[in-house]
C-alpha cells in the first residue's frame, strides 16, 4: 500500500468498490469499469504521474455519478468515491 496520502486513496476506493460488490449493492459488471479506471489511475500515480490518472479519475467520477443517478449505488457511497477522486485530482500537478 502506498505511504503517501494521495496514493493511498486509490486503493481505498478500490477496496470499497469491491466490498460494495461483495455486499451485493453493485453488480460485478457495473464495478468492472470503475475498477479498471482506478487500476489505471493507481498505476499512473505509482509511475510518477501523467495525464492518464486524470482521465481515469475523471471517468470514475462521471461513472459513479451515473451509477448514483440510476440507483445502482447509494448516494452516500457514491459521494465518498467522488469526493476521494476529486481530492486526488485537486492535488495532482
Amino acid at each position: 500500500m502506498p505511504t503517501d496520502p494521495i496514493g493511498a486513496l486509490v486503493p481505498f476506493i478500490q477496496m470499497d468498490v469491491v466490498q460494495t460488490v461483495q455486499s451485493h449493492m453493485l453488480s460485478r459488471e457495473d464495478a468492472r469499469p470503475l475498477l479498471g479506471a482506478l487500476e489505471l489511475a493507481g498505476l499512473a500515480l505509482r509511475a510518477g504521474g501523467s495525464k492518464i490518472e486524470r482521465k481515469a479519475l475523471t471517468y470514475c467520477i462521471l461513472q459513479t455519478d451515473e451509477d448514483v443517478a440510476s440507483g445502482k449505488i447509494p448516494w452516500a457511497k457514491g459521494q465518498l468515491w467522488i469526493n476521494a477522486a476529486t481530492y486526488i485530482l485537486d492535488l495532482l500537478p
